[in-house]
């Protein structure tokens, strides 16, 4: 038989890559999926890929709980809770370091090339720290940036809103740990606040978010308190009330105690209390004051004198606190005048009458 007489069989011809790339092209179904996608990802610029579309996918539900009989529902807090931890300690290498192996050891990844035409590397915990810092980046963008509000009408109403979402529900706690206070080697103080740089000029825009949405949470946590406790959630009140020295901290280590300058007749003992605290960590520095070595300030006096804001805030409260006081007596004696007066004119126009 020739080899003409045995039938061709074609050969398998290969989808082309464009094909395969572009076929399927679907968003995750639903919060649940994404984190499903996300810890099965292997490569840092998955990885990277994900964290910049996380928030454009629909959080959806999951599957039914015969428990509860109903569908698991995903919330956008569960959404900012992931990114809170995975951009937590940002800022620190060592973080981010890989465990059992040296720092000289560590695998490095090609990158590309620099501006002038050299290969550049990273390590790993270099690759870790970069996903930490998107983490953080898209944090300010969806959370603490309120910019999408500047035009809008009526601002600061809207951003109130945000603003007591924020704290009467479950990332309020979230909130103050990741911008805990801890002890720190370079602020004077001793203490930092954890995943902010400590000057300005040092903050990145991201950065520089946070720190604006952290004063308009400090000034809603103490006008918040004005509002009469019928009107307010009693776990809110509670809530707040117990922020309020970590937001001193905060403020003392960003340099902004002055912005709580006109609610000083609001300050509670407790608040009172961590003002102290915070003053009397004051320093007196032989090469700065005229003291023969370096020490701690004896009192808020010495603490005033060197410049502490909380020193000079706790000051500020005892003054007003005297001269309302002071004016409330006063204020009080001239209206009861001025009753002695119109009672006085109502009864001689009476007699006028008579």
């Amino acid at each position: 038989m020739s080899d003409k007489s045995v039938a061709a069989v074609p050969e398998a011809v290969e989808e082309p890559f464009r094909t395969r790339f572009l076929q399927s092209v679907r968003q995750p179904e639903n919060w649940g999926e994404w984190l499903e996608i996300a810890g099965k990802s292997a490569t840092f610029i998955e990885k990277v890929g994900l964290l910049h579309g996380a928030f454009d996918i629909e959080l959806g539900r999951g599957e039914w709980d015969p428990d509860k009989e109903a569908y698991k529902q995903y919330t956008s807090e569960e959404r900012l809770e992931v990114f809170f931890d995975i951009a937590d300690g940002w800022r620190e290498t060592e973080t981010f370091r890989t465990k059992g192996v040296r720092r000289d050891y560590e695998p490095k990844y090609y990158t590309g090339y620099d501006r002038d035409g050299f290969r550049t590397t990273r390590t790993e915990s270099e690759q870790r720290q970069l996903l930490a810092r998107k983490a953080f980046d898209m944090l300010c963008s969806k959370l603490f940036s309120m910019k999408e509000w500047r035009e809008r009408g009526d601002r600061e109403n809207l951003e109130n809103r945000r603003l007591h979402s924020v704290v009467s529900g479950r990332l309020f706690p979230i909130v103050q740990r990741f911008f805990r206070v801890e002890k720190g080697q370079f602020f004077s103080s001793g203490f930092e606040v954890r995943n902010l740089s400590q000057h300005d000029d040092w903050r990145s825009n991201s950065e520089k978010q946070a720190v604006d949405f952290l004063l308009k949470l400090a000034k809603f946590l103490w006008e918040e308190s004005r509002t009469s406790k019928e009107e307010r959630d009693e776990a809110m009140c509670a809530s707040i009330e117990a922020a309020k020295p970590w937001m001193l901290e905060v403020l003392n280590f960003l340099g902004e105690l002055r912005f709580l300058e006109d609610k000083v007749l609001k300050f509670d003992e407790q608040s009172l209390a961590k003002l102290r605290e915070i003053a009397l960590r004051s320093q007196l520095k032989g090469h700065r004051h005229p003291v023969t070595k370096d020490r701690p300030v004896s009192g808020l006096d010495e603490a005033c004198y060197v410049g502490s804001e909380a020193a000079w805030l706790f000051k500020r409260h005892e003054l007003m606190v005297r001269l309302d006081g002071r004016l409330r007596e006063i204020q009080s004696i001239e209206w009861q005048e001025e009753e002695l007066e119109r009672k006085k004119a109502e009864k001689k126009a009476e007699l006028a009458r008579t």
